[in-house]
């Protein structure tokens, strides 16, 4: 009984061991190996996205930046937001009767 959780004890610690270990390894992981594995699994990521229907393009003109970057930060908001699938536009805004 002694021995058996003697045994349990040390498997249970030499687990934890490498786990921390394991842990210790991926804190070290520079910003390659973290785009590698980004880009390794960017295919089932992509399988779990929904489907595109439409792609919208947005473009901002070269005028002044302070003037055009809260209309060109909302317009963003939206299309990200649409692309997603979320309205955040009442129906009859986005046909432009309101």
């Amino acid at each position: 009984d002694e021995a058996t959780q003697r045994v349990t004890f040390a498997k249970a610690q030499n687990d934890a061991d490498v786990a921390r270990l394991q842990q210790e390894v991926r804190n070290l992981a520079n910003e390659r190996d973290i785009a590698a594995r980004l880009i390794a699994q960017l295919p089932e990521l992509a399988a779990q996205m929904p489907e595109i229907h439409e792609l919208k393009v947005l473009q901002s003109g070269n005028g002044d930046g302070a003037f055009d970057a809260l209309p060109a930060f909302l317009a963003r908001v939206l299309a990200v937001a649409e692309s997603m699938g979320v309205r955040l536009l009442p129906e009859r805004a986005e046909n432009g009767q309101g």
